[in-house]
């Protein structure tokens, strides 16, 4: 007993610094968004609303329009992204001639700031009239002036941002778990005769699992957080058609300047993003407890 008080006794700074960080900011957000906060209605008192601006997100629109967006821009390229990242990994692990000059350029995108990847693709790749994709058309004779993803299909656009920052992330985290293996493994697989695909699904993913989840949750995490890319390139347009759950946090606190409203979204965005990572967690947990057994 005395040995499990001193042990909690050491980690009770750590949970300290970790309350005061996570915890408290929260409490603040809950507590703002009770309370009508306009910025820019100084003559409006804030006065307590109790939970109105929680009954009035989930009964408009918007809410669910930003709900599905979110959803469509966080899963649709977390999955792209972990097929892609892992045939990736699977054919960089091993060394060949100029393996490491290849590894330099798909791990490159990774280490660009989201601000720098969402105005070079907005204004040098994307560019309907002087763009590397609509010059390239014009070299093929192809006239691609009117084929504008920003204002035509923004979510597919700011998806193919994600996918082409967080690919080289998940190709990473899976060889490292694919040079983890003993080569002893490998070896003696092929002296058994096990094919290719046989030796992948049998032998190579069961042992690389644990790094796939953590790629997954750790791309799930980030992902559900993007920001940057949306505010660098739609804006969250037209309309609310491209607006994730963190833009909408941002629209309504710092462009609407409603803290009442803005902090009700964020105490959403935290439930939901509780509930989606537990959820995969569990999931992820149960896959690789069967897969032991």
């Amino acid at each position: 007993m005395k040995k499990n008080i001193g042990s909690r006794l050491l980690t009770l700074p750590a949970i300290i610094v970790v309350l005061i960080v996570t915890q408290i900011p929260i409490i603040i957000t809950i507590y703002y968004s009770l309370f009508r906060w306009s910025v820019v209605r100084p003559d409006l008192p804030n006065n307590f609303v109790g939970f109105s601006y929680y009954k009035e997100l989930l009964t408009g629109d918007t809410f669910w329009i930003v709900l599905k967006n979110t959803i469509n821009i966080t899963f649709i390229p977390l999955a792209i992204c972990l097929l892609l990242g892992t045939f990736l990994a699977f054919l960089l692990y091993r060394p060949f001639p100029g393996v490491g000059i290849a590894r330099t350029l798909l791990i490159s995108p990774f280490f660009i700031m989201d601000s720098v990847i969402g105005v070079f693709w907005r204004n040098v790749i994307m560019e309907p009239t002087y763009g590397l994709i609509s010059q390239i058309g014009n070299f093929f004779g192809i006239s691609l002036k009117n084929l504008e993803l920003l204002s035509q299909h923004p979510i597919l656009f700011i998806n193919t941002l994600i996918i082409w920052k967080w690919t080289p992330f998940f190709m990473l985290v899976v060889m490292a778990g694919l040079q983890s293996i003993p080569n002893e493994v490998v070896e003696a697989s092929l002296i058994d005769g096990a094919s290719t695909w046989g030796r992948i699904q049998k032998i190579i993913i069961p042992m690389i699992m644990k790094y796939i989840t953590i790629s997954l949750i750790l791309g799930l995490i980030f992902i559900l957080k993007t920001f940057g890319l949306i505010f660098t390139t739609t804006l969250g347009g037209p309309g609310f058609s491209s607006t994730n759950f963190p833009y909408y946090v941002y629209r309504k606190t710092f462009l609407g300047w409603d803290v009442g409203r803005g902090s009700a979204i964020a105490v959403f965005v935290v439930i939901i993003s509780l509930v989606i990572i537990m959820a995969l967690f569990k999931f992820l947990r149960k896959s690789i407890v069967e897969e032991e057994i």
